[in-house]
């Protein structure tokens, strides 16, 4: 009897560390709970992995992992529910598997080493990196991106990446872990667990301490070098005034009435905006603002309304004298691609359209791409096949104006 209601004050915490951990988790990024994230939640927010992963055993932590992958990520990428329900699912499934794998993984190695806490925190980053990686690479929800409106973490980050910032924050979770460990050890049952002791976990956090404060010692060369350098560069001579605009619009609905609607709502959004700032000298418009394809249409033999779209599409960009970059479905051999079309009258490349073209080439999971679709191409034909799907970019493109370069990474790619 004694044992049972250990076990089940020993799953109750367990719970609790799991909902807990799924709310500081969702709560340090901009969403569901907080419009611009909680940065300071950030810092707390793996210290129910790392208890949990302490705690319990390798297959019980892998369990517990998989559930937090669920909940964390249901509650942090609700948004991805509506823009796409299979690329949701297709994310909880994947995250459920990924932190399944690195919990067991968090697991082992504090059976491993005296300073389980301390390992733990070295390790999360590298989870980080590898989770972000590949074909199935995902990579929001990076602990480091919760202090995208700190100026210190920004220049930690511009140094060493956003790892330099998630190692920092994993640092601070096992610290605090680390002290509070004690406190949870009478809920469980392993008798291993019971040789833990107070001088050990404060000797722990000691060390994590000791660690996090070399770690910050080691940057601050290097962050200063990084402020000295950007004093030190020469202001750019150039500058341009870059229009941004944006209409809002359903990118669930489809037809030529909707494309038609959308490039005239554009269209007149810019004219009074080039009224109210005629030193503009860049006109950008959003991902996908132009859904028919500008070169086949304009090209095609067939008088359609599509055509004509285009035709009055490119008539309004010659005549505004401004260069412009548009989202665009662009087709190549047979391909669509989620593309960025550069149009500029000095380049006489506006009509006929002849348009620098960068395709998107880190496409969402799922939700853009089916990932390794020539192993399943019975499944990615009839099951998962959907219309947005888009043939992957391949070259890097730079734009250029008045001697500036610049690039356009699209939605994902900024991640």
């Amino acid at each position: 009897m004694k044992r049972e209601q250990k076990n089940k004050n020993s799953f109750l915490i367990n719970l609790f560390l799991l909902l807990t951990g799924a709310f500081l988790f969702a709560s340090s990024h901009p969403g569901l709970f907080f419009k611009n994230g909680n940065s300071y939640l950030a810092f707390f927010s793996l210290c129910p992995v790392f208890l949990i992963c302490k705690k319990n055993s390798t297959k019980t932590s892998a369990l517990w992992g998989a559930l937090y992958g669920l909940f964390s990520y249901s509650l942090f990428a609700f948004w991805l529910f509506s823009y796409e329900k299979t690329a949701f699912f297709a994310v909880l499934f994947l995250c459920a598997l990924q932190h399944a794998l690195f919990f067991a993984i968090l697991s082992s190695f504090s059976r491993l080493t005296s300073a389980p806490f301390l390992a733990m925190a070295l390790l999360w980053p590298f989870f980080e990196f590898c989770k972000t990686s590949g074909e199935l690479g995902f990579s929001y929800g990076v602990i480091g991106y919760s202090q995208w409106t700190s100026d210190f973490f920004l220049k930690l980050s511009a140094v060493g990446g956003v790892w330099a910032s998630s190692l920092f924050i994993s640092f601070t979770s096992a610290f605090v872990s680390s002290l509070w460990d004690n406190k949870f050890f009478f809920f469980y049952s392993d008798s291993h667990l019971k040789q833990t002791t107070c001088c050990h976990s404060y000797k722990e956090s000691f060390f994590i301490a000791a660690f996090a404060i070399i770690f910050l010692l080691f940057s601050y060369p290097f962050i200063r070098l990084y402020e000295k350098n950007l004093s030190d560069t020469s202001p750019c001579k150039e500058s341009l005034n870059i229009l941004l605009v944006q209409n809002n619009t359903d990118s669930n609905k489809y037809g030529i009435d909707v494309y038609k609607r959308d490039v005239s709502t554009l269209m007149d959004l810019t004219k009074k905006a080039l009224l109210l700032h005629p030193e503009t000298e860049l006109v950008v418009w959003p991902e996908t603002a132009v859904v028919p394809p500008v070169c086949e249409n304009y090209y095609s033999p067939k008088n359609s309304e599509r055509k004509v779209l285009i035709e009055e599409l490119l008539s309004f960009i010659k005549e505004s004298n401004v260069p412009f970059v548009i989202g665009n479905q662009h087709r190549e051999n047979g391909q669509d691609f989620n593309a960025a079309l550069f149009f500029s009258s000095q380049n006489q490349n506006v009509v006929p359209p002849e348009p620098l073209v960068y395709a998107k080439k880190h496409l969402v999971p799922f939700a853009e791409t089916f990932p390794f679709a020539e192993y399943f191409p019975s499944v990615n034909k009839k099951i998962l096949s959907n219309a947005r799907y888009w043939a992957r970019g391949k070259n890097d493109t730079l734009f250029n104006i008045k001697n500036i370069s610049f690039a356009t990474p699209i939605c994902f790619e900024d991640t």
